[in-house]
């Protein structure tokens, strides 16, 4: 498994993608920032706070998805898709061993998505 001194705080992976995406000019992003994350728009939460979804389908996304998105282990769905998502796809996101979708269409990505689960 991951090293937990090496986890980062679930927030702050949050922050990560939207730095690294160009947040500043999605199309939607509500609170994103903010407090609470599971208040922001796209993020889906568990009952006990772990972040469980993000959808931030047709939102304008720009840059490479950070590897830090694998450390949102407690992750189901992740939809980034129909943005402008350029790079690899992290080998990162082999961690996320809950995840059920991914849905990356609709972007310039290159390369191999990584075994997950």
């Amino acid at each position: 498994g991951i090293d937990c001194s090496e986890r980062m705080d679930e927030r702050d992976v949050l922050v990560k993608l939207f730095r690294e995406t160009n947040g500043q000019h999605w199309a939607e992003s509500t609170s994103w920032e903010l407090g609470d994350p599971c208040f922001w728009y796209g993020i889906t939460c568990s009952e006990s706070g772990h972040i469980t979804g993000i959808n931030l389908a047709e939102n304008e996304l720009d840059g490479v998805i950070p590897a830090e998105v694998g450390f949102l282990v407690n992750l189901v769905h992740l939809d980034l898709s129909n943005n402008r998502l350029a790079g690899r796809v992290p080998w990162e996101l082999s961690h996320l061993q809950n995840l059920h979708t991914l849905n990356l269409s609709g972007n310039e990505i290159v390369g191999d998505i990584p075994n997950i689960g």
